[in-house]
């Protein structure tokens, strides 16, 4: 095992899934380089070689950001130099990024129509990420307790937990999934669960899991643009598409911003440029156009 290896277990606030997409990274990168030292050259040598490699910018940014982190992290805990800052990643085309349009969004919408246990927690959970950019890790983690009227609270990366505003329609659609948990027995835990009809059991019997996995939202929603006739719509589609809609009905880049949790507000504005809006959205008062 490497320092930097050992840096990214000497951290405490990574979720998960993340700490392993940079342990993936850092054991390309040792591969690829050598045990040490390392430099920035270095660092672009091996996003060059992933890209000859016909990677995707958005996969190559992936694998280098395990190695950022440790180095950074190298640095944070007096355990070498952070070599990987100056190194430059690859540049996403942004105008490629998957985004539905508002007919698309509503055709996602009207796919999940239907009183079946997954109808409702497919509509609410689409309406929920169409409507407040939540990531997928922070919609499969959500409360029973995290939903209170007109808003949720959102356990954010590090450990921070933010109050997101929800608007009517992802609140009923919510509302109405959350009353058929109740009429099961479901009454704490998770918001998103799994939900498979018992095999041998007639009369409205169902398996309700603890929770809603990221991977089984993945395949959630690949069912329902399937059955809308959509194509290349994944989970961060979602996100990429609530931030394009309130930018396009005028929500004002700074709240655009907070709303999705940008920490860098470079991130809001190629939305608003490749929109071909200025730094700041027309209309204070911006409401999102309806979904159903």
């Amino acid at each position: 095992m490497t320092v930097l290896h050992d840096a990214l277990a000497r951290s405490r606030r990574l979720a998960p899934r993340s700490a392993a997409l940079y342990r993936k990274g850092i054991d390309a990168f040792v591969a690829f380089t050598g045990a040490g030292p390392w430099n920035g050259a270095g660092v672009e040598a091996f996003r060059d070689a992933l890209a000859a490699r016909g990677l995707r910018p958005a996969s190559v940014n992936a694998h280098l950001a395990g190695v950022r982190y440790a180095s950074r992290r190298l640095a944070d805990l007096g355990m070498g130099l952070d070599f990987a800052r100056a190194a430059e990643l690859q540049r996403v085309p942004w105008g490629l990024r998957r985004v539905l349009s508002l007919a698309e969004a509503r055709a996602l919408v009207r796919a999940c129509d239907g009183s079946a246990p997954r109808d409702l927690r497919d509509r609410a959970l689409l309406l929920v990420a169409l409507r407040t950019g939540l990531r997928r890790a922070e919609l499969v983690r959500l409360g029973l307790d995290d939903v209170t009227p007109g808003a949720l609270r959102v356990h954010r990366k590090g450990g921070r937990v933010e109050v997101v505003p929800l608007d009517a329609e992802a609140g009923a659609a919510l509302r109405a999934w959350i009353a058929w948990l109740r009429r099961h027995g479901v009454r704490a835990g998770f918001v998103f669960r799994s939900v498979a009809r018992w095999p041998s059991i007639e009369g409205g019997h169902f398996r309700i899991g603890q929770s809603l996995s990221p991977d089984g939202m993945r395949r959630a929603l690949a069912a329902r643009a399937a059955r809308a006739h959509l194509r290349g719509v994944h989970p961060h589609a979602l996100r990429h598409t609530f931030v394009t809609l309130a930018l396009g009905a005028g929500v004002p880049l700074a709240r655009v911003a907070l709303l999705a949790s940008h920490r860098d507000p470079k991130t809001t504005m190629r939305y608003a440029h490749l929109l071909g809006l200025g730094d700041e959205a027309a209309d204070p008062g911006g409401v999102l156009p309806p979904l159903t």
